[in-house]
């Protein structure tokens, strides 16, 4: 029998199929990861850029135009409102921020003038 030192060549290729599996785990991990900082980057943004807009609306009055695109740096980003007359001379008004296949909606009543 050898008295030699060392590892098999089979040994070997076990111990990198297992390095080989953590490291590709690890990657679809932070690749996954990233993805949701992005969505959640582009909710946040599109919550505030919502907020923002129904302010201007309850300041401004409910604009003529029912749609539109926010400007640099957030012109993927739009916008539209719906106007509904509802009982007791209220309007409803629907504010839909939409971006990149998603968006978020903002639901208010303001007094009928």
């Amino acid at each position: 029998m050898s008295e030699e030192k060392g590892f098999t060549l089979l040994e070997v290729m076990i111990g990198l199929a297992i390095v080989a599996g953590a490291v590709v785990t690890l990657l679809g991990a932070v690749n996954y990861n990233l993805g949701v900082a992005s969505r959640s980057k582009d909710a946040v943004a599109g919550a505030i850029l919502g907020k923002e807009k129904a302010e201007e609306i309850r300041l401004t009055g409910v604009p003529d135009v029912s749609e539109g695109a926010f400007s640099a740096p957030f012109e993927n980003f739009s916008w539209r409102l719906d106007k509904k007359e509802e009982e007791f001379g209220l309007v409803r008004l629907g504010l839909r921020v939409e971006w990149k296949g998603s968006g978020v909606s903002f639901v208010s009543y303001a007094k009928k003038r």
